[in-house]
């Protein structure tokens, strides 16, 4: 088990690492990941505007992260459970296999991403999330 707890330790330590890195590249240089998709044709994809949430969640800017993509933000708490229940799986039993109540969420909220994703680009063919607008309206009015 000593293993797999520091195997695990240095995962998270490496995607930490990474994600101080981005923050501050972004932060200082306005440097950020470009979306493949976006770049292409112009539509975007379920993750567009992920970057900028998570800054604007370290920022503590929720409104801003909730117009960025609403359905990730939405989505977060539960990819987190997930992640922690299949660590701690890991690291009890060394199994590395998704249990299959973790499958079905993981692939709900796929689906969930990909129909965030056609409602966002088919209510507003241009580059604003309109489908957060709409959301962000509502909620902080």
């Amino acid at each position: 088990m000593r293993k797999r707890v520091v195997l695990l330790a240095k995962v998270l330590l490496i995607l930490l690492a990474v994600g101080i890195v981005y923050f501050t590249i972004y932060t200082f240089w306005g440097i950020g990941i470009l979306c493949p998709l976006n770049s292409l044709t112009g539509l975007l994809c379920p993750y567009c505007g992920v970057s900028r949430m998570f800054i604007s969640l370290i920022k503590l800017d929720f409104k801003s992260a909730l117009y960025y993509n609403f359905a990730f933000l939405l989505l977060l708490p539960i990819w987190i459970l997930i992640a922690i229940f299949y660590c701690r799986e890991y690291l009890i039993s060394g199994n590395k296999k998704a249990k299959k109540w973790i499958k079905i969420l993981i692939y709900s909220s796929f689906a969930i991403m990909l129909i965030f994703s056609t409602l966002r680009n088919t209510m507003d063919m241009g580059l604003k999330p309109s489908l957060s607008i709409l959301i962000n309206n509502i909620l902080w009015r």
